[in-house]
């Protein structure tokens, strides 16, 4: 197959961060469609009078109700719209016995994480059995899968639409009222604000399938840890996007990063500028904690005591000497000047 590959070597850093974006996105996108595949099997949605139905559970996704709250208008010289807002309201009491456990993994959900919306529908005039797979392939365990990747996978199980959203804030369906992360509100109801994204909700809206987000219901979590692509992404493209995309790594390891030169020159006992004395400021407590980070070598007090940074603080500041021959640290405590706003004319400016 012809996707993107990481080389040991790369023409430019822009060259290492397209095929790094590029391929984290098709990987995420991979994981994310394994993950929705085996919640719909766990969940074995079923038509139902009025709907769609689930006959089974999973603890990564609770059927729900969605509806879009806020549009804005859109920013200067763009089509879509600035901020997209919906609520999403669940029901963790469908969870029966079990409720308790899976409700507290699903209030571990915070502002910024990333969950997915899913509308299924299974109603006779959109879902057409699949050529050789029975109607009841999804429930009974003798008859073989859809495969992930099987072209027939959405319309059996009648996916119709697949949106993610940014949550926003959380609220107590029966008080509305905030909900803080790992904490036990009364109810089992909980509404979720999310983000959607603005460009995909325009072009739904001119492809008319903007009904589609008050139709969606399944609501889908991930695991935390495999959840924050997101934030990779967006951090390979801000660097993709900087003005000045070399300022943003040191000169000693662009050529490790790009595969060119001697890997080991990068370590600093091989560098040539090395600093032998340096303002520490407020990084080490006192003169133990110098020692304790610096075992190997000896420590040495250049001072008479250790001044106050401020009454209120009364912890030192440090410059730091390095002897490396003889393997000691001199350490020299000194206070923090505070300027007088009436003495400055800069600050008084």
């Amino acid at each position: 197959l012809a996707l993107p590959k990481l080389n040991l070597q790369f023409l430019t850093f822009h060259d290492y961060l397209l095929r790094s974006f590029a391929l984290y996105r098709l990987e995420s996108a991979h994981e994310i469609r394994a993950d929705i595949a085996r919640v719909i099997r766990r969940v074995q949605p079923q038509a139902a009078t009025g709907g769609t139905g689930f006959t089974g559970w999973s603890r990564f996704a609770v059927s729900c109700s969605c509806e879009v709250t806020h549009v804005t208008k859109p920013p200067l010289g763009k089509l879509y719209p600035a901020e997209v807002l919906c609520q999403v309201t669940v029901d963790f009491a469908v969870f029966g016995e079990r409720g308790l456990a899976l409700r507290q993994e699903w209030e571990q959900l915070r502002e910024h994480d990333v969950v997915f919306l899913l509308c299924l529908d299974l109603s006779p005039a959109r879902v057409s059995p699949s050529p050789g797979i029975s109607k009841s392939a999804g429930s009974n365990p003798g008859i073989r899968h859809l495969a992930d990747d099987d072209e027939h996978f959405p319309k059996k199980y009648g996916i119709r639409a697949v949106r993610g959203g940014e949550i926003v804030e959380v609220t107590s369906g029966d008080t509305m009222t905030m909900c803080s992360p790992g904490e036990s509100s009364i109810g089992s109801r909980r509404t979720f604000t999310l983000r959607m994204d603005p460009v995909q909700y325009h072009n739904d809206v001119q492809g008319s399938t903007a009904a589609v987000y008050g139709a969606m219901n399944l609501v889908l979590r991930r695991e935390a840890r495999a959840n924050n692509f997101s934030r990779i992404l967006g951090t390979i493209r801000d660097l993709i996007n900087a003005e000045s995309l070399v300022s943003a790594v040191p000169t000693w390891l662009r050529d490790v990063i790009l595969g060119y030169g001697d890997a080991s020159a990068a370590h600093y006992s091989k560098r040539g500028d090395q600093l032998d004395e340096f303002d520490a400021v407020d990084t080490f407590h006192d003169l133990q904690h110098i020692a304790t980070s610096f075992r190997e070598l000896s420590v040495v007090d250049a001072g008479k005591g250790f001044p106050m940074t401020k009454p209120a603080t009364k912890r030192p500041l440090f410059r730091l000497c390095l002897d490396r021959v003889a393997r000691r640290i001199t350490a020299t405590a000194y206070a923090l000047k505070l300027i007088d706003s009436d003495q400055s004319p800069a600050l008084r400016a």
